[in-house]
């Protein structure tokens, strides 16, 4: 993965959050894409955190959205490796987190798995 491609990639995910912009946010995703967050397994109840599919990822965002009166998602950094990236930001109420995105060739994410920081002591 080129440097180039991954800043583009990680700023259309943050705009589209941080415009509310759901259509252009499930555009950047496979249809068949996995999807793991702490936040899955405590809103749904599933054990493993893992949605499947474009479907379950759109009531997931939607249902985030919702309960976003605002969205002000921060770049911080962008990792690469060959065919993946993770974007750090700053989340909700400033909170570090990170997606790391796996990538098919015709740049569509095909897994994402979202970490969000932990307060350290």
């Amino acid at each position: 993965m080129q440097a180039e491609q991954a800043l583009h990639i990680a700023r259309t995910w943050l705009d589209a959050w941080n415009n509310r912009d759901l259509i252009a946010l499930l555009d950047l995703y496979d249809d068949e894409v996995e999807f793991q967050s702490p936040f899955v397994r405590e809103l749904y109840k599933v054990p493993n955190g893992i949605l499947k599919g474009k479907e379950g990822l759109t009531a997931y965002f939607r249902k985030g959205l919702a309960a976003l009166p605002e969205v002000n998602f921060q770049l911080e950094n962008v990792l690469i490796s060959v065919d993946t990236l993770t974007v750090y930001y700053r989340s909700v109420n400033g909170t570090m987190s990170a997606e790391m995105m796996w990538l098919s060739p015709q740049n569509r994410i095909t897994k994402a798995i979202a970490c969000y920081a932990v307060p350290t002591v």
